[in-house]
């Protein structure tokens, strides 16, 4: 299973997601968590980065290029991708926990 969180460290919401991320990142190490860093500075990802002690690898995505094709519309966006890399969910905004879960839940069930 993988999920990619597009984030921006100025995002409020990202900010606000950030620990809860973390989180299930550490309890769920069979789930590639991935970020990608839309809009950033690289000062501003790395602060983020210390600050909510993120344990999984981040891609910077300057122009939006990478996020664009990944057709996000807000951040921040988690991406959740079955065996087969294709999209089985989607959660737009601050989630929470049991949204992670039910992501995980959703690939786990073959969708």
């Amino acid at each position: 299973p993988v999920l990619i969180n597009v984030w921006a460290s100025w995002c409020t919401d990202c900010n606000k997601a950030a620990r809860a991320l973390a989180s299930f990142a550490r309890s769920h190490p069979q789930v590639q968590v991935l970020g990608l860093d839309i809009s950033d500075s690289t000062a501003g990802a790395r602060a983020f980065y210390r600050r909510w002690q993120v344990p999984y690898p981040s891609i910077a995505d300057p122009e939006g290029s990478l996020s664009a094709k990944l057709s996000v519309t807000g951040v921040p966006t988690s991406i959740f991708l079955n065996a087969q890399h294709h999209v089985v969910d989607r959660v737009v905004g601050a989630a929470e926990p049991r949204a992670f879960e039910k992501g995980l839940h959703t690939i786990e069930r073959g969708a």
